[in-house]
């Protein structure tokens, strides 16, 4: 009756009020809140990132929120988030954390909030899409400080390598039972192509299964609950002198330990070929948009999942957030809403994409990974991953495979458990410098073994013992409190 009053006795209120509506997106006549977003890519920023954030945009308006989209390329994240999280004033409402031990990071050094009454209020799909076992794995101290994607929650450990590599030297990879199995596969190629180094390092823990228990100072390796050093290992140690006897062949590149592009990014650039993977169905269908090449992989042993399993990204409201009630209804979003999970990943329709009869979707015609101006390929990152389109190359019914891979995993016995870090954190950080003084230098074989002693004696003196002391003790605690 108010409103008719009004109309009735001043009528340009009427359109006044009507060019609010228009103004604000049809929000009600309120202006939508801007949040900055930010989220990871493979090393580049999609060109038509400014149109995909326009048409967010246009769609979000109904729900009185907009974005600024802060894509950060996976190489330079680290630093970037670090120094955003430092500074008070830098704008930031939501972004991604990778895994437990920057989420522990980020907690002691006061930087993210606590999200339970924020999700209670505003997060009531994503509690129920996510569910309260994956909710667990995001608290320290039993409140809920990120909230995982939900995506493969577990990991094999695979081989891939292009087709290209394949076909071309007619490689068997049904003969490839074991990591050893891999070396006259390396030796082929460098036999016929010399000037080529056709392995790429980028992880020497991917092949180890075991549980980091939030970081690898001090991890279970089988089913027992003895926490131990992973860098004294047999594992690690003779996977260690299997690398390096690759890069004395010749099949790594001499400056690998300083190479920042990702393993992607140098098949995408031609200068590897073949690499090791966390695995799961059709990761090299994936892997394959971004590296612009297609891609083979070879499992080798069953999926294992452990809480940092499910903690590899979380989604987190940082401190700096000035609109966090506004920060969870968007991430909210990304948990329920695939008209904005498909945005973001995917582009827009017609224009980055279109839909096949299967239902997938792929290119538009002439349109290639190498010339896309769109192209993010992280459903894995971007909150729920089931909500997401199906790339071409996987079954239409992908995501029941994916479903099965997770429900068939083998379980670690301390899954569930998170480790605080507040009373070893000053060892772990001397202990950190220490890892990145080493780690590259075996992950890439360009460290002899000889090494390795030294490195373990450089961990016992910055205090490994201590965190694997206190990780032990946390971790009996929670099994006597969980009757494990």
């Amino acid at each position: 009756m108010k409103m008719k009053r009004r109309f009735g006795v001043v009528p340009v209120l009427f359109f006044t009020v009507l060019g609010s509506l228009w103004a604000g997106g049809q929000s009600g006549g309120v202006t939508p809140t801007e949040l900055v977003w930010s989220y990871i890519t493979w090393g580049m920023t999609p060109a038509d990132t400014p149109k995909v954030e326009a048409a967010i945009n246009e769609y979000l308006a109904t729900k009185g929120l907009r974005v600024k989209l802060q894509p950060v390329g996976i190489a330079e994240r680290t630093q970037k988030q670090t120094l955003t999280l430092s500074s008070p004033n830098e704008p930031l409402d939501l972004f991604t954390l990778w895994g437990g031990g920057e989420l522990n990071s980020a907690y002691q050094r006061g930087q993210i909030i606590p999200l339970e009454d924020l999700i209670k209020q505003y997060g009531g799909e994503l509690e129920r899409e996510v569910g309260q076992t994956y909710l667990s794995v995001g608290k320290i101290n039993g409140e809920i400080y990120g909230v995982p994607s939900l995506k493969d929650q577990a990991a094999n450990f695979g081989f891939v390598i292009t087709k290209e590599y394949v076909d071309k030297y007619n490689i068997d990879l049904s003969k490839v039972k074991t990591i050893h199995d891999i070396t006259p596969i390396l030796a082929l190629i460098k036999q016929n192509e010399p000037d080529f180094y056709p392995f790429i390092p980028n992880s020497l823990t991917i092949p180890l299964q075991h549980d980091t228990l939030g970081n690898d100072l001090g991890v279970l390796i089988g089913d027992n609950y003895r926490v131990v050093n992973l860098y004294e290992s047999k594992e690690y140690r003779d996977l260690a002198a299997l690398v390096r006897s690759w890069y004395q062949a010749g099949y790594i590149r001499r400056d690998a330990a300083t190479v920042t592009e990702n393993n992607l990014m140098q098949v995408r650039a031609n200068t590897g070929c073949a690499y090791f993977t966390y695995g799961k169905p059709g990761v090299e269908i994936e892997d394959a948009v971004t590296a612009a090449h297609e891609l083979i992989m070879v499992d080798f042993h069953q999926a294992f999942t452990a809480t940092s399993n499910v903690q590899t990204v979380m989604w987190a409201i940082p401190l700096n957030s000035k609109h966090p009630d506004k920060a969870m209804q968007l991430m909210n979003l990304l948990f329920s809403d695939p008209v904005l999970i498909n945005l973001i990943n995917w582009g827009i329709e017609g224009t980055h994409y279109v839909k096949k009869p299967d239902g997938t979707i792929t290119y538009p015609p002439g349109m290639t990974a190498v010339n896309s101006p769109y192209m993010l390929n992280m459903t894995w990152q971007l909150g729920n991953q089931f909500l997401s389109h199906i790339w071409e190359g996987h079954p239409p019914n992908y995501y029941d495979t994916l479903r099965a891979f997770n429900a068939g995993a083998k379980i670690s016995p301390a899954m569930g458990f998170f480790f605080d870090t507040s009373r070893v954190q000053a060892q772990i950080s001397a202990l950190t410098a220490v890892v990145e003084e080493y780690s590259m230098g075996f992950t890439t074989g360009s460290l002899d073994l000889s090494v390795l002693d030294e490195f373990n004696a450089k961990l016992k003196a910055a205090g490994l013992n201590d965190v694997i002391v206190e990780k032990q003790r946390q971790l009996d605690a929670w099994r006597s409190a969980n009757n494990k």
